[in-house]
């Protein structure tokens, strides 16, 4: 876990100056929720002679927190000891962020009172919410793969689902 060198792309993704990193250094611009995770897998992977991998955080002194996918190999000498690691960081902030606006949307799709059905391009049900079940009264795998024709209350024209559907 001695850090002896780090790129400037590194330096750039982390917040920290190469000289910050070295030694122990680049623990500390860890998120400090992620510290002990980081250095148990850390430990776990080395002990087990087995490839790091880990999704944590850097935090900077301004708060700014940088996701990032950390992966690292050992490298051996010829009679196959172990004589140090290469890791890299990749910058997954933008990822995780997706991750969030999908359970985001996922929950309020899920917790609607109002009944919610999702069609693919060629008008088939690939998803609906609990409200939705509800309301109908159809499963959700009695509905999905179904044409929405088939909740024709019989109570509107076909002008009114052909504008619906327009």
């Amino acid at each position: 876990g001695e850090c002896l060198y780090v790129n400037e792309r590194w330096c750039g993704i982390a917040g920290l100056t190469p000289e910050e990193a070295q030694g122990q250094g680049w623990v500390q611009g860890l998120h400090p929720a992620d510290r002990e995770h980081v250095a148990q897998a850390w430990h776990e992977a080395t002990n087990e002679n087995r490839p790091f991998k880990a999704e944590y955080r850097f935090q900077r002194p301004n708060g700014t927190i940088t996701w990032v996918l950390g992966e690292s190999n050992s490298e051996v000498d010829d009679d196959g000891n172990i004589t140090g690691y290469v890791g890299t960081i990749t910058d997954i902030t933008d990822h995780k962020r997706m991750e969030e606006q999908q359970r985001l949307a996922a929950n309020v799709f899920e917790s609607s009172y109002s009944g919610i059905m999702i069609t693919d391009t060629e008008a088939h049900i690939v998803s609906v919410n609990h409200a939705f079940t509800r309301i109908t009264g159809y499963a959700s795998d009695e509905i999905i793969g179904q044409n929405p024709r088939l909740l024709n209350s019989g109570r509107h024209d076909r002008d009114f689902y052909r504008e619906m559907w327009r």
